[in-house]
């Protein structure tokens, strides 16, 4: 049974309100527009949107309708640079669009040598996720910082994790400010995939669990993996500090490594070394 149709029409409704939330963000006077007092939008007009991208008013009324309209490359560029979006809002409305990434079909695993190299990272937490942010395998060190084999299996997702499980707001010393750049990361990733039920019911499932995803979710930020810094308040080894570096898979596309190194003179690298070989 394909659930195709129901998939792509989920793209094409979420590409429409990503669309509609930017249009409204943007100052007509901004663009040198001229703005009268009878004006009730603060932001554009589709109208506006549409001569800017150099399309019809209709075509575009469409697009933001989330239709099923054909949708070329140059004509989705048009409107991106009309909506002024920055590199990871136009890549995820290619994605939306069917212009990105296919969804791959394939069961998620993690090979030998993927588990080798997170044994190998003796001293620093790693993990590797899936599409939807599953966690599929950790070492040693994961488990002491953030400990996934006591989750309940069903809760072994990053984004889960973070907001549905307590002992996580505890962990993270600025709890809001990384559950708000995770929930954009997971936008920007799950672009291509956001029709597929197995993500429709993880969406789902987090709005009802947790009033903050469902608020932040609202917001259609996006964001692509880049370097960050973030401490962590442990209950035995206390303040640990690590940038995080997440790296694509070669074996697959959807799966990522996420690896948190110890910024050097904090003592967290004494720290989990302590622990770490104490478990030993």
């Amino acid at each position: 049974m394909t659930h195709e149709p129901e998939e792509k029409e989920a793209r094409l409704r979420e590409l429409g309100e990503f669309l509609r939330n930017r249009r409204g963000r943007i100052s007509p006077g901004s663009l040198g527009l001229s703005v009268s007092k009878a004006r009730r939008s603060t932001g554009l007009r589709r109208v506006e949107v549409a001569t800017l991208a150099g399309v019809s008013l209709s075509w575009y009324t469409w697009l933001e309708q989330g239709r099923n309209i054909a949708v070329s490359a140059s004509v989705l560029a048009r409107v991106t640079k009309a909506l002024q979006l920055n590199d990871e809002e136009s890549t995820h409305v290619f994605e939306l669009a069917g212009q990105g990434l296919p969804i791959s079909a394939k069961p998620e695993a993690v090979n030998e040598s993927t588990r080798a190299l997170l044994d190998n990272l003796e001293l620093t937490p790693a993990y590797v996720t899936g599409a939807r942010w599953d966690i599929l395998a950790w070492n040693e060190a994961s488990s002491v910082v953030y400990d996934f084999g006591a989750l309940d299996p069903a809760d072994r997702n990053m984004v889960t994790f973070l907001f549905c499980v307590s002992r996580a707001r505890a962990l993270y010393a600025d709890w809001e400010s990384v559950a708000r750049r995770a929930v954009a990361l997971f936008r920007m990733s799950a672009g291509p995939f956001l029709g597929e039920p197995r993500f429709r019911s993880l969406i789902d499932e987090l709005k009802t669990r947790s009033p903050e995803f469902e608020q932040f979710w609202t917001h259609k930020h996006v964001l692509r993996p880049n370097t960050s810094r973030r401490e962590l308040h442990h209950d035995s080894m206390g303040s640990l500090q690590f940038d995080r570096h997440v790296l694509d898979m070669m074996e697959s596309p959807n799966l990522r490594l996420v690896v948190d190194s110890p910024v050097p003179g904090t003592g967290t690298y004494e720290k989990m070394r302590n622990v770490v070989r104490a478990r030993q």
